[in-house]
């Protein structure tokens, strides 16, 4: 493997747990609420991809 694709995957890796956890730690009750810290979970996946 490429140094680059390494750093990539651990670049990913380390977006998608902190994504996860701050789904656990801050669920949206409502559509509307989940903009209230920070970036609503669609936006987090669009920027992510």
């Amino acid at each position: 493997m490429k140094k680059n694709t390494i750093i990539t995957l651990i670049v990913f890796v380390l977006l998608a747990l902190l994504f996860v956890l701050s789904l656990l730690s801050n669920p949206p009750l409502l559509p509307g609420e989940s903009e209230s810290h920070g970036v609503s979970p669609a936006a987090a996946v669009k920027l992510v991809i």
